[in-house]
């Protein structure tokens, strides 16, 4: 028999022995397998020295198959000892990919602010949230200018990656222009609201906050 399957028969037999007596029977039914298969591994476990079997039936482990048992159990708690390392690695790394991504996208906020093109963003992703699509000439109706103005500071971000101009005109932002679009819009919520609690339309509000940043 191949030593794995062997830990494996020998481990269950282990665990079953701390319970009270064995038989195949409750072999089968902890390993899920049928009995045929069950008799046929015992039988040659027996013969490999690993385990004996009495007269009524009862399996016991020789002192070799007791010990097998045993390093196989602690190889399986070794291995969930390492997945849980390997795990706690990865969240560290995830953490700091985040923290690296965060940083890149404040960098690159800073640099469209010293071209007064921190809006685009933020204006089309509201614009997204309303419209099937979003093109230059929307942009610069929402924001009161004319759309060579807008096409002007989206060639200047292209270096950053934010938009993707497609078929038409489209407008669509990259994974990196929607999270500094979607920090921007939850910086400016302390003036939406107060725009709000004087009467103002979610829209106009989402307006004038980036109008003021022009």
């Amino acid at each position: 028999m191949r030593k794995q399957k062997a830990k494996e028969y020998l481990t269950v037999i282990y665990m079953l022995e701390m319970k009270g007596p064995v038989r195949r029977a409750y072999i089968a039914k902890e390993m899920m397998l049928s009995r045929p298969a069950v008799s046929a591994a015992v039988r040659e476990l027996a013969a490999e020295g690993f385990l004996t079997e009495d007269q009524e039936h009862l399996i016991r482990l020789t002192e070799q198959g007791q010990r097998m048992a045993k390093e196989s159990i602690c190889e399986t708690v070794n291995r969930g000892r390492d997945l849980q390392t390997i795990a706690a690695q990865l969240q560290e790394e995830n953490q700091f990919d985040n923290l690296r991504q965060k940083q890149q996208i404040e960098r690159i906020l800073w640099h469209l602010k010293q071209d007064r093109s921190e809006a685009i963003p933020e204006a089309i992703l509201i614009l997204s949230g309303r419209y099937y699509c979003v093109r230059v000439v929307d942009v610069g109706q929402f924001l009161n200018c004319g759309s060579a103005s807008v096409q002007k500071k989206l060639t200047r971000m292209n270096q950053y990656d934010l938009v993707r101009q497609g078929e038409e005109g489209v407008l669509k932002l990259t994974e990196t222009g929607t999270e500094l679009a979607r920090m921007l819009y939850e910086q400016h919520e302390p003036d939406r609201n107060a725009m709000l609690q004087t009467g103002m339309d979610l829209f106009e509000a989402e307006r004038e906050v980036l109008l003021k940043s022009l």
